[in-house]
């Protein structure tokens, strides 16, 4: 917090220097506001030069000392808030194509391979892979891909802590639902319910209605109390 007051501070001074200009009181020159503007949205100053300065140095602050310096940890995790729909669709389409526990059971493949396998073309294998490589859950070596120790742990099918039915739940169940999210605010109503046939109060009541989401909700729960203990 010190630092942030302190760095305020000195873009406040600097903006001071900036926007002020010699003037004359009494035969002495002194510092005076400028409030004139050389154009319209132009910060006031001197001359368009400190103007574009300062308009660098707002730009420098905010980017280089604020974004990768101050508030780094923050930014971070605001762009993956903002990208989660990408991350989690990308490991869920992992998860339904089986891809984790092919390349457990395989050992590494080329992207070439792993298309063959999964019966894809070999542009959408390859764009699957980039993206679970930049998330850290498969790993490339020369040409050939292979799963990270996080993945092998959580992510392959009959492993004793696999989280997959947890991933094939919120895939399934809980992603249609939070569409709905801002509308029950609204509402204060359970307006994710309509994604589901049945006229029932509840998830459970109406998941009866269609046994294939029925087990993907049992077997998330029992994953999770798996987990749990």
């Amino acid at each position: 917090q010190q630092i942030v007051r302190r760095f305020g501070i000195l873009i406040r001074s600097l903006k001071e220097m900036i926007t002020a200009e010699p003037t004359t009181v009494d035969s002495q020159p002194t510092l005076a506001p400028v409030v004139a503007r050389s154009s319209p949205g132009m910060p006031a100053g001197p001359s368009n030069f400190l103007g574009r300065l300062w308009r660098k140095l707002e730009c420098f602050a905010r980017v280089f000392v604020g974004e990768r310096w101050l508030y780094r940890r923050q930014i971070e995790k605001f762009y993956g808030i903002m990208g989660g729909h990408i991350y989690f669709q990308t490991l869920a389409a992992a998860v339904e194509l089986k891809l984790f526990s092919l390349l457990e059971r395989t050992g590494p493949l080329t992207s070439r391979r792993v298309a063959d396998e999964l019966g894809i073309a070999e542009q959408p294998a390859r764009i699957l892979l980039l993206g679970l490589t930049s998330l850290g859950l498969i790993r490339r070596a020369g040409n050939s891909y292979a799963n990270s120790a996080l993945a092998s742990q959580l992510l392959v099918e009959g492993q004793p802590g696999s989280v997959i039915p947890v991933i094939r739940w919120q895939h399934h169940i809980n992603y249609r639902a939070m569409y709905h999210f801002t509308e029950a605010l609204k509402s204060n109503e359970n307006v994710g319910l309509d994604e589901f046939a049945g006229t029932e109060g509840t998830l459970y009541e109406r998941l009866a209605h269609q046994p294939q989401l029925e087990k993907i909700f049992q077997d998330a729960m029992q994953a999770i109390s798996v987990q749990a203990n």
